[in-house]
């Protein structure tokens, strides 16, 4: 929404290559509506046989190794302009260290001995905005209501936590998490812009 910085960058040869969309929920407005909503994705889950639960409640020795080959398929997966590069397990295993993170507050899906799918609830320690993270499912799932259930369980943990507020951000392509975004109600705030020029 800065029309001046972007005239400036557009002045000095840079262009605009793909936009992001930000989203913030009152989660005291839609309280009642989130909630109906994780009830019928609890239910629907429990049909299905998934198990949904933060990571600290998964007793599996591989699990860090799961979650992180599910999510870089699912990371190579999201709409990008720079090409999706993997993340050495060592690396990936830092974002665990992040002072907004913690185990508690992060949400897996489990089919059987397979992760299926992660949403993470990211709750700064002193101040600041509480966000999802990163939502993300395993291919072999997709279309089956995972990455919904796992993301209202994010948005319920955040109102038992005295949250009134979430926000989210996601590639303006991606338009499977945009749609329920907006089908949990999310508005729409200034997202980021991406701008690219040409090396010299």
């Amino acid at each position: 929404d800065d029309e001046r910085l972007l005239g400036w960058l557009t002045a000095h040869g840079y262009r605009e290559e793909r936009r992001s969309r930000a989203w913030e929920l009152d989660l005291v407005q839609r309280r009642s509506t989130l909630e109906e909503m994780a009830a019928a994705s609890r239910a629907r889950m429990r049909e299905a046989g998934i198990v949904i639960q933060t990571i600290d409640q998964d007793a599996d020795p591989e699990k860090f190794h799961k979650i992180h080959e599910m999510s870089e398929e699912a990371a190579s997966d999201v709409p990008t302009t720079i090409p999706h590069v993997r993340e050495p397990f060592a690396l990936f295993m830092k974002w665990f260290e992040s002072p907004s993170v913690r185990p508690d507050r992060m949400w897996i899906a489990r089919e059987g001995d397979d992760i299926v799918g992660i949403s993470v609830l990211a709750y700064p320690p002193t101040r600041g905005n509480v966000w999802t993270d990163w939502t993300g499912t395993a291919r072999q799932v997709r279309g089956r209501g995972i990455a919904r259930a796992l993301k209202l369980e994010t948005v319920m943990q955040a109102v038992a936590l005295g949250v009134t507020r979430v926000r989210t951000e996601n590639d303006g392509q991606n338009a499977p998490i945009l749609h329920l975004n907006e089908a949990m109600g999310y508005v729409r705030i200034p997202g980021w812009a991406q701008l690219l020029r040409d090396a010299r």
